[in-house]
């Protein structure tokens, strides 16, 4: 259950003089709930990672196949795809808190490395992947432009419209669903970790 700051300083004024908080329950239950976050980033992460190098040997086999007679909309919407892709692999990994828990790491400097990969976990999603669908959609809008030329009305125009419409059908759903529930729990997780940052500046933990 999350505890926020004030609630912690509710039940450290409750308790009974001299008898010290229990920081260090709170402090397993933190340290459990965020290495459980972080399994489940690393195998998002991973599952990604592998369903690229899939759509980056697609992409590479289309290209080789069917360059010849295209225009320059061709090859620069799938290049521009793949970097985009690459960027977004580099910035999802980045997320990722390899530092483990030591004796020859301050606590409070430990916390604070974990509050910034969960912010930017954050940043992640609110706006990294929302940046990364608009510039996936002008790509593909490039790529079938120049795939559909000579092609007849409609599938220059249904093509692209069938396109964003299943683009804006998962972005959607996916705010609704996922991503609310992912930006949830990271905000609970660091209204944790703040809280227990701050109660170690201002009282020695006994363990």
């Amino acid at each position: 259950m999350s505890m926020n700051f004030e609630e912690l300083q509710k039940s450290w004024k409750s308790q009974p003089v001299g008898e010290p908080l229990n920081i260090a329950q709170l402090k397993r239950d933190v340290k459990t709930r965020f290495e459980k976050h972080q399994r489940k980033l690393l195998l998002t992460n991973i599952g990604i990672s592998l369903s690229f190098v899939c759509v980056f040997i697609t992409f590479g086999w289309v290209y080789i196949s069917y360059h010849e007679g295209h225009t320059i909309f061709f090859g620069a919407s799938i290049a521009a795809m793949s970097i985009l892709m690459l960027v977004l692999l580099w910035v999802m990994w980045s997320g990722i808190a390899y530092k483990k828990d030591a004796l020859d790491i301050a606590s409070i400097k430990y916390l604070d490395y974990q509050i910034e990969k969960l912010q930017w976990q954050r940043t992640v999603i609110v706006k990294y992947k929302p940046a990364y669908m608009v510039i996936l959609w002008v790509c593909l809008m490039c790529y079938m432009w120049d795939v559909t030329m000579g092609a007849s009305l409609w599938y220059r125009v249904g093509g692209p419209l069938i396109t964003t419409t299943y683009i804006l059908i998962i972005w959607v759903w996916t705010k609704r669903t996922k991503q609310k529930k992912m930006l949830k729990h990271i905000d609970e997780l660091v209204t944790d970790l703040e809280a227990l940052k701050a109660s170690f500046a201002n009282k020695e933990i006994t363990e």
